[in-house]
């Protein structure tokens, strides 16, 4: 049995169509327009931590003793999540949370 192969039109993505990957996973590309109104900076805070990788904190694995040549991007993942516990974590998932909250109506 083959793997079903997920496809998707690039230009729905791009006015920010909704793409439904499974039955209540959905994933959102949101417009420029959506953006501004969320604010840009709080837009990138709410992404930081899915899109950082080892090279990025290098710095902050460093003083944690972690070397960052060799933690995967998934175990950094983790890492953060487990940090997830502090401030900082938190204030992004409800800003993320309330983004969420705001595109779906």
């Amino acid at each position: 049995m083959e793997p079903k192969k997920y496809s998707f039109d690039r230009l729905q993505m791009f006015f920010g169509e909704d793409y439904q990957v499974a039955e209540g996973i959905v994933i959102s590309q949101p417009t420029i327009g959506e953006i501004m109104s969320f604010g840009e900076d709080r837009f990138n805070q709410v992404l930081n931590p899915f899109v950082v990788n080892p090279t990025s904190l290098r710095v902050m694995l460093w003083q944690q003793n972690i070397d960052w040549t060799e933690i995967t991007d998934y175990e950094l993942f983790c890492q953060l999540h487990s940090f997830g516990k502090n401030v900082f974590i938190r204030s992004q998932a409800n800003a993320f949370l309330e983004y969420s909250v705001q595109m779906i109506g």
